[in-house]
């Protein structure tokens, strides 16, 4: 018996606003420190806009990272606690080419469970994505669960998430 993916019409529905949001927010944040650049030193408008643009960013991940947690507690409080079994494993670095200290390291972890309503046999993979300085976090977290290995899931409806506290890349928190 083959194991089905399981893909969401959520995440499909969660891609748009977010890459939406991500412009808006580099969009107004680049705004935003042009005017205070503008209304301070009139030159450096340009480089203020442009670290407006930073922090706008910032924020962003940061946002998405407050509805990870927020999706992550009410999957705690209305999803059924899972076993799942880690059936693939991979480690990748992607090195920076043109600036130092850019590489990240990229852990993906696919988990076979059997789901608690339907019985039916379901497939989930989740990415990881850790900057250069959180090398040994990577190393970890692709150590800690090798193939065949239990992996701790939350399942509700036509949506599973990995019971661990690291947060996947952005499309993979829905």
């Amino acid at each position: 018996m083959t194991a089905k993916k399981l893909v969401g019409p959520a995440t499909l529905v969660w891609m748009l606003p977010v890459i939406v949001g991500a412009l808006l927010a580099a969009a107004l944040g680049f705004r935003a420190g042009w005017w205070i650049g503008l209304r301070l030193i009139e030159p450096l408008a340009l480089f203020a806009g442009f670290a407006g643009l930073f922090v706008g960013v910032q924020l962003w991940v940061w946002v998405l990272g407050l509805a990870w947690r927020r999706r992550c507690e009410y999957l705690r409080t209305a999803g059924t606690k899972t076993p799942g079994v880690v059936v693939d494993v991979g480690y990748r670095r992607d090195t920076g080419r043109h600036l130092l200290f850019t590489d990240t390291h990229r852990v993906h972890i696919e988990t076979e469970f059997t789901h608690p309503e339907t019985a039916a046999v379901l497939r989930i993979r989740k990415e990881y994505r850790f900057p250069h300085w959180r090398k040994s976090k990577a190393d970890t977290l692709f150590g800690r669960f090798p193939v065949g290995a239990a992996m701790p899931m939350l399942v509700r409806g036509n949506y599973a998430a990995f019971d661990i506290p690291d947060r996947p890349v952005w499309p993979d928190i829905w």
